[in-house]
């Protein structure tokens, strides 16, 4: 069987800059922690992201998110991108982190995009063949779920990059300022 990590971090900040509170059982909310979850699954291959498949995630994701009482969110192209580059930059270089090994973290990414947060949260994944499994492996897993059913999202993003053994996910939900 082969095994796949699923990681999830929040990264708050106030309008002035400062750091966000804790929040729930074990997620961190502050721009320089991560906390992260180990799941197994089995799975075969995998595919890079399509404008499709960021729409089919996008009516997963809203339709989960009315049914639990929170606003839908709005794809943005800003932390599509953020997303994106990040999935690609794991694969090319063989990690699996909500940091690069520089340390460059989730909210350092999408403010490099134009992306100005007063709220920004990451899900991670890896080698889920489908936008249903890996939404499926988040909705299953609580800090994950947090993070997509998060009432302070307004917009969202999803990179995926690589094939195989070697697909990774990530799901950027923000707000701006």
């Amino acid at each position: 069987m082969k095994r796949i990590l699923c990681a999830t971090a929040c990264v708050a900040m106030t309008a002035c800059g400062g750091g966000g509170s804790g929040g729930g059982s074990g997620v961190v909310v502050t721009p320089d922690k991560v906390d992260t979850l180990v799941a197994s699954r089995t799975s075969t291959s995998g595919r890079p992201a399509t404008s499709a498949q960021d729409a089919n995630f996008g009516r997963l994701l809203n339709d989960y998110r009315l049914a639990s009482g929170v606003g839908a969110v709005q794809f943005d192209s800003r932390l599509n991108r953020a997303a994106q580059k990040h999935t690609e930059d794991m694969v090319k270089r063989g990690y699996f982190s909500h940091q690069s090994p520089e340390g460059t973290d989730v909210g350092q990414r999408v403010r490099a995009e134009g992306y100005d947060y007063s709220f920004v949260a990451e899900n991670i994944a890896w080698r889920q063949q489908s936008d249903a499994e890996v939404f499926k492996d988040w909705k299953n897993s609580p800090s994950h779920d947090r993070a997509m059913k998060d009432g302070r999202a307004e917009d969202f993003g999803l990179g995926v990059a690589g094939t195989g053994n070697d697909v990774k996910w990530a799901l950027i939900v923000g707000a701006e300022k």
